[in-house]
């Protein structure tokens, strides 16, 4: 019986050991979900009125003191965000009807697919919506996503495998966000 324990307690404590290194390597790149939601993010109209097509910008503040790496597919950092879907415009209680795009992306990303963020800057994206025929009046904007994964590390950081991780259908992290801007063309 006693040939049987020494087995089973170094696999036993190798499994342990092995287990706490891949959690603690891990935690040192993700981000906790309260820093996540510590971004600043907002909307404006860069556009002015009477001028099409609607152009709006995004602003994303990173007030932590850690650059942070933000995978932006789905997301309004993403470069195809005005056609993809990810910004819904409203007149009144009705959505406008716009010219929507399906993509297939190749995975895993590119460093394309990431956006650095430096302690205590911003990042920063202009928006078309040409999908969205526009005539003069007033319109809301919204925009509802989950960042599919935001590193605390730089970009250059950021490997292969970890952007393997993290474009797996499905994947996003941590709680919806939402931003709404009025406009007027």
């Amino acid at each position: 019986m006693a040939k049987l324990r020494l087995p089973f307690f170094i696999i036993t404590s190798t499994f342990l050991f092995l287990a706490f290194f891949y959690h603690s390597s891990l935690s040192t790149a993700d981000m906790t979900a309260s820093m996540k939601t510590s971004l600043d993010i907002s909307f404006s109209q860069v556009s002015g009125p009477g001028e099409t097509p609607l152009k709006i910008k995004v602003v994303v503040r990173n007030p932590t003191s850690s650059t942070l790496t933000i995978f932006n597919w789905n997301s309004p950092l993403d470069s195809l965000a005005a056609n993809t879907g990810v910004f819904r415009i409203f007149e009144g209680d009705n959505e406008v009807e716009g010219a929507v795009i399906r993509i297939n992306r190749i995975l895993p990303a590119g460093q394309d697919a990431l956006t650095e963020i430096p302690a205590g800057g911003e990042a920063e994206v202009e928006h078309m919506l040409r999908p969205f025929n526009l005539g003069k009046g007033k319109y809301r904007v919204e925009s509802k996503w989950n960042w599919m994964k935001v590193w605390e590390s730089a970009k250059k950081d950021v490997t292969d495998e970890m952007m393997e991780g993290a474009s797996g259908f499905g994947g996003s992290e941590g709680e919806q966000l939402e931003r709404v801007v009025e406009v007027e063309i």
